[in-house]
Formats: C-alpha cells, structure tokens, sequence
C-alpha cells in the first residue's frame, strides 16, 4: 500500500511538473507576441512620422527677429525667471559621424543614409538643426579627401532621393530641416558626369572589335529548257514591295565571252533583288551553231520555263550584257506585247542597239535602260541616236547612263556603279528624279547639250523607208501591228511607212 502510495505521488508530482512547463512556453510565446506587436507598432509609427514631416516641410528661409524682440530675449529676466529665448536655446551639437549600421527599423528611422559614389551605404545622426555643410564636409573631406567643400560641389552631386524628382543639396540650404530632410531619407552621392549605379560600379568591358566577315549571297544552281542551259540562282525573294526596294526577281543574260562570264559574276551578287544568271549557249537547240534568232529563242524560253516552274514568280526586268543585250532587246521587240511575256523592263549593258537604225521600241509600255562603259568598245552615238529617236513617243521610259572607266567586262568599281544604277532605275529611289534620270551622266548636265539637237535631225534624215501613198497601204500597216482600235486620216498618206509604224506601235502617241 505505501509503495502504491509513493508511485501515485511521483505520478502525481511528474504531471504537474509538465503542466509548468507548458505554462511557461505560454508565457514565453505571449511575450515574444507583444514584442513583436510593439516592433510592428513602433514601425508603423516612424513610417506615419516619415510621411508628416515629408508632407509638412518647413519654408528654406525662416524670418528673423525684430531686434528689439532679440534684445529683450536676450536680457535676464527681472524676475529671475529663465527668457523663452533661453528655454527654447538648443543644446551644443556633437561632431557628425559615421554611425555602424543597424537592424533595428526605428534606428534606420532616425538616421540619414548616404550611398558614396564607390556603392557603399552609411548612415549618419539625423538632427533638424545640424547644417547641410556639415554633412559635405563629412562625406567630402573625411571619407573622400577632397580639400573642400567648393571642389566636392563642382566635382560631385548629392541627391535627395526621398523626393520625386530627386533634389540636390549644397552647403547654401542651411540645415537638415531646411533642405526639407527628414529622418530615414536617402541620400546618394555621385559623379555630375555619371549616372545612378546600383551596388558597387562595374568594371569597364572593352569590346572585342573583330573584323566584319565577307557576306556572301547565298547560291544555286538551275537547269532550265531542258537541261541545255544552267545559270546560277542568287540572292533572296522578296514577296512585297518597300520604300527602296521592289518584288520580283531579275534575269541576267550574259554574252559567251571572257568578259560576259566577269560581268555576271561581279553583278549578280550585288542586285538587290533575286537574280537568274545564264551565259548563252554556242549552239542552238539543234546542235547548229548560234545566231540572233536562236539566242532569242533561248531568252524566251528561259522565261517561259521560269514562269512554269513558279506561276507567282515575278520578273521585275531583264538585264543583257554585250551581243546578249540585243537578243534580249530582240526578244522585247518580238514577245514583248504579248500577255505571256512576263515583265517590261529591260536594261542593256553594253549593247549595240542593232546599230541604232533597224531597232525599234519593243512595246509603249516597255521601259529600256542603257548602261554604257566609256571603254568597253560601244559606240556611244548608235546609244544616244536609238534613245533620241524613241524619247519624243515614250516619255520617261528611255534612260541612259555612262560609267566613265568602265571596261566590258565591268572590273573594279564599276560593277558596284553598274549595280547600283540598277537598284535605283528599279526600285524608283527617291533621290533620284525625273531631271536626273532623263539625262543622267551621259551628258555631264541636267541640260542636253547642242549635240542633241544635231541627233534629232540625223534621226529625222535616217528614215528612208518610202511614203505610205494611200489609204489601202495604210490599212495594211495598221493589219500587221495589230492596230485596228485607231482611226486612219487621210494625212497618214503623206507619212513615211516607219513613221506609221511607229504611230501604231506606240498606241497612236
């Protein structure tokens, strides 16, 4: 029984020693709680302080006293009683100093930060009455080493970033409560000619400059018409057209020379537009050897595959270097009124223009560019006389251009002249207009020389086919270029036959 006894009471002694503990883990947590509900208040009071003496600043100059008010507060009191001037005399400031930085949110609360212009963050006393210049002095002369207060200014910028837009301090804004600080602003010094860093600057990187690399366009090789010709495909598409830059792509038909093959080569990459370059072949399709014909068959065949192979492909113009530029323009005079040739553009480099008198405007609405190397063998007056003849019943669709140094096979810089006369004849380049266009450089003015008015008249006096005569030899003319919509007078009998050609062909102009 006592031993039953004994045991009941250590039972007994064991439980309400564990009841005490947890008593006191109660306690324990109940206080941890109220210190942290004071922390949370105590944070939420210097925030409500923060914000009032943000929103009530005081004015930057403070009204003196009347100096009969100084005089008598500055008297004793006859009554022995301390004046309001000596009450209200504020103590002696300690030196400013730079404080360790704490924790403690009330702490910070009544302190300035200052962030130097290395990234790192101090923290001074906050004191309304202390001046700004002490402040300078501290963070100038003490921590940077600057000799004064005038050379830190000039050199460097303190900011008040707790207003919106940030404001600049200097030493004429009196004290802290002046400058409208308050306690827990921050402040950043930095460098007039530098910008706000976070953390500590970064180290300067100088870039790697390497030498730009060669971009080459990309390259394919195509064989149309059977697998007789293969040209070369070079560039991109482009599907719409830009400010400076058109759809379509462009075919280049290269004489079979040395010099055709290095003209090709050095233009093709430098189109802007997508390029089909062939040389023509030196047989026909029938093993006998070229001629004019057969060249011109191959460029409409060429065409007429391309078109197969892409029903949406566009074909901005055609370009013909040397004996190819005149069966390309004989193709444009043979195929080019038809609706199955597929563009009106042709440009001719280096070409003879059948000799100026048997050639003849492919269509009215064709339009032709001439590209003539002052060196490449090409009699520049059977140019000027086939665009003189023409330019009266075509306005604006005759252009020619002279490219002074320019050889035949267009070596050097004349193949970035050459290339880019043709990016700007097609894609319209609003730097160009009609007075520079219509006489280019050939002519070495805006205005045509005297010389032109001479190649108006040998163009005149060219014509020797004979005289139309009558009405029934007119209706002929008009049969055969396909002109019925256009009305015959009795004044064509008085014509040339290749004056009503030309009436005809160019739609009655």
């Amino acid at each position: 029984m006592a031993d039953a006894a004994s045991a009941a009471g250590a039972a007994s002694g064991t439980t309400g020693h564990t009841r005490q503990q947890r008593v006191d883990a109660l306690k324990t947590a109940r206080k941890a709680q109220r210190a942290e509900r004071a922390i949370l208040l105590a944070e939420a009071k210097a925030d409500r302080e923060y914000r009032a003496a943000r929103s009530a600043r005081r004015p930057s100059s403070v009204a003196a006293e009347p100096p009969a008010l100084e005089a008598a507060s500055a008297a004793p009191s006859l009554l022995g009683v301390p004046s309001a001037h000596e009450v209200a005399a504020p103590a002696t400031l300690e030196p400013l100093r730079v404080l360790e930085r704490s924790t403690s949110l009330a702490e910070r609360a009544s302190r300035l930060h200052v962030r130097m212009p290395s990234g790192e963050s101090i923290e001074v006393p906050f004191d309304r009455d202390r001046p700004v210049e002490e402040l300078l002095e501290l963070v100038g002369i003490e921590l940077l080493r600057i000799h004064s207060v005038e050379a830190l200014v000039e050199l460097y910028t303190l900011l008040d970033r707790s207003r919106f837009p940030p404001a600049e301090l200097d030493d004429a804004e009196g004290t802290f409560g002046e400058a409208g600080l308050c306690g827990g602003a921050m402040l950043v010094l930095q460098r007039r000619d530098a910008t706000l860093q976070q953390g500590k600057p970064r180290k300067p990187r100088v870039p790697k400059r390497a030498p730009p690399k060669p971009q080459h366009a990309p390259t394919t090789l195509l064989a149309v018409a059977g697998g007789r010709i293969v040209g070369t495909l070079c560039g991109s598409y482009t599907f719409a057209d830009e400010a400076f830059r058109r759809a379509g792509m462009l075919l280049l038909v290269g004489e079979p020379t040395a010099a055709g093959d290095a003209a090709l080569a050095a233009l093709q990459p430098q189109l802007h537009n997508l390029s089909f370059a062939f040389r023509l072949p030196s047989t026909d399709a029938h093993g006998r050897p070229a001629s004019l014909v057969s060249w011109t068959d191959d460029v409409y065949e060429v065409l007429q595959g391309l078109v197969r192979e892409h029903a949406l492909l566009l074909i901005r113009a055609i370009v013909g270097h040397g004996v190819a530029a005149d069966a390309c323009l004989a193709y444009a005079q043979q195929y080019g009124h038809g609706a199955s040739c597929p563009t009106r553009q042709l440009v001719l480099l280096s070409g003879s223009h059948a000799e100026g008198r048997a050639s003849r405007w492919p269509a009215v609405d064709w339009r032709l560019l001439s590209i003539v190397g002052a060196a490449d063998g090409t009699s520049l007056t059977n140019v000027e006389l086939f665009h003189v003849r023409h330019r009266p019943c075509t306005p604006g669709a005759s252009k020619v251009r002279l490219l002074e140094g320019a050889d035949r096979s267009y070596a050097g810089a004349a193949a970035a002249t050459a290339a880019a006369t043709i990016n700007d004849w097609l894609e319209g380049a609003r730097r160009l207009d009609d007075s520079d266009m219509n006489y280019w450089s050939i002519y070495g003015s805006v205005t045509p020389p005297a010389s032109l008015d001479r190649l108006l008249l040998a163009a005149a006096a060219i014509d020797d086919t004979p005289l139309v005569g009558t009405m029934a030899r007119a209706a002929e003319i008009q049969l055969e270029c396909l002109a019925d919509d256009l009305q015959l007078s009795d004044a064509m009998c008085s014509w040339s036959e290749k004056r009503l050609r030309d009436y005809f062909e160019a739609g009655g102009a």
